[in-house]
């Protein structure tokens, strides 16, 4: 998977902006504020109908403009191209508009699965350490990208828990919650099992990219935590219903739903130790990295071709040697675009298909 040509329309700092972009790695240089974040962030909203940072949509929206227009022609494989248009008005209030391959897309999910892609941010620096809702979106934004029913089951989920909830807020008995109760536990065991699969497939990946980083002496361990342990489906469904049962009483006195997939996590460990508890700041980056190394390896081990790979001013983080390290394990990749506040001496000695230097919303290329 790559991206051949962008044009973006009033997109965050860019009033006009056309790029045609080779395969291999692409280098794209700049000062903070010039752009380059903004760059790699349209390039994902291509690819999912929305943007991993923004929390309003209007946000994308270059200051002064009343719409946005992001044009991205991606290929999947020699020969198969999908041209995505996303389009966003905010006259009279935000209104989106999605069409892939010429015709319009109903759900932003349905693109995840379409356009393989992995961004890594320095946000996702904190995955180790942040909150668990950090870590149930990057299992949630992997495991649509890899399977298009979880993104349904999740959003049926979702659905059900929000009305459960709201009937618990308003002191609701067992008659009104059960038609809620069902749908969540159906939909809840699917999401747990798939998640739990998830995590023992990336969690072999994971530390395997992570001794090569860091070496044999630290282990990365990744594993599942939630209510739900059950291996498939029908026994999760039922272990789901006997622990709702069990905590209906607290339920109905806390006013809310106390178990289920919305309260999952990823236990991550080095050397068997927690590593949001003890592990040291530069720890927790290198385990961070290799997770979402080992998100792009099972996409191309599942899919048959590795997707499209951003790498947003993360190597600056990283020693020389791990940074090189880090090039080095993305070489199979057909495209990796890499941001960079400067010249980093590990993208110098990288044999870059093109450079190129922002600066002001502008883009010229570098020889």
């Amino acid at each position: 998977m790559m991206v051949r040509k962008l044009d973006l329309t009033n997109f965050r700092c860019y009033p006009a902006l056309r790029l045609e972009l080779p395969a291999g790695l692409v280098v794209v240089t700049g000062p903070n504020a010039s752009g380059k974040s903004s760059l790699l962030e349209a390039i994902f909203v291509a690819s999912a109908g929305r943007s991993q940072r923004a929390t309003r949509d209007s946000e994308l929206v270059m200051w002064g403009a009343k719409d946005a227009r992001v044009e991205a022609l991606f290929e999947r494989e020699p020969g198969r191209d999908l041209d995505v248009v996303f389009e966003l008005e905010t006259s009279g209030g935000p209104r989106k508009r999605l069409i892939a391959g010429g015709k319009p897309v109903r759900r932003a999910a349905e693109l995840l699965s379409r356009v393989p892609l992995v961004l890594f941010t320095p946000a996702d620096l904190q995955l180790a350490q942040a909150a668990p809702v950090v870590r149930r979106r990057f299992m949630n934004l992997a495991l649509a990208r890899l399977r298009p029913a979880y993104a349904d089951d999740l959003a049926r989920y979702g659905r059900a828990l929000m009305q459960r909830n709201r009937l618990l807020a308003m002191g609701a008995g067992e008659t009104e919650l059960r038609p809620w109760t069902a749908q969540m536990i159906a939909a809840g065991a699917e999401v747990a099992v798939a998640r739990r699969r998830f995590t023992e497939e990336i969690g072999v990946l994971a530390a395997g990219v992570h001794a090569s980083l860091a070496g044999e002496s630290e282990k990365l361990g990744v594993d599942y935590s939630g209510n739900l342990t059950a291996e498939d489906a029908p026994a999760a469904a039922e272990q789901y219903a006997a622990l709702l049962n069990r905590s209906m009483s607290e339920e109905a006195r806390m006013r809310r739903t106390l178990v289920g997939p919305h309260r999952d996590d990823l236990r991550l460990t080095l050397g068997g130790q927690s590593l949001r508890r003890f592990g040291s700041q530069g720890q927790q980056r290198t385990a961070a990295l290799a997770l979402k190394l080992a998100e792009a390896e099972l996409i191309k081990r599942e899919t048959g071709a590795p997707p499209l790979l951003l790498l947003d001013d993360c190597l600056s983080e990283l020693d020389e040697g791990r940074a090189s390290h880090v090039l080095g394990l993305t070489e199979s990749y057909g495209q990796l675009i890499v941001t960079s506040a400067a010249r980093e001496a590990a993208l110098e000695r990288a044999s870059a298909a093109m450079w190129l230097h922002l600066r002001g919303g502008e883009v010229e290329r570098v020889e």
